[in-house]
């Protein structure tokens, strides 16, 4: 299985947010290989940088989501304190927002030509 040229493919097309946290399992797999290699062709690949800033990035969002998605299972916005309600929908808010910067990174990431990080 070549893992990088499931990269260049996943990165060359236009991935749905839903196609991200695969296209970092793939790249932490090529990572991790490529730091195990011996051939210092591998270890040199100008799109090394890249694709860990990429697959580190996604894991930022991916953390996110898994935070949000906690909040709403625990169902804290349906508390009858008033102190509790406000602190959630404060952090709510503070959530979307790192939620959708670090969407944006993402994207810009995605849309920009890889070697532009080289």
């Amino acid at each position: 299985v070549d893992l990088r040229a499931q990269m260049d493919k996943r990165v060359h097309k236009d991935l749905n947010i839903n196609e991200w946290h695969e296209l970092r399992k793939i790249a932490k797999q090529w990572i991790y290989v490529t730091n195990w290699i011996s051939d210092e062709d591998t270890k040199t690949d100008p799109l090394f940088p890249f694709y860990n800033k990429l697959q580190e990035t996604i894991g930022y969002w991916h953390d996110l989501q898994l935070i949000k998605e906690s909040f709403s299972q625990k169902q804290i916005f349906l508390s009858s304190d008033l102190n509790v309600h406000m602190d959630f929908s404060m952090a709510w808010d503070k959530l979307d927002l790192a939620i959708r910067y670090r969407e944006k990174q993402v994207e810009d990431m995605l849309s920009r030509n890889a070697t532009e990080f080289v």
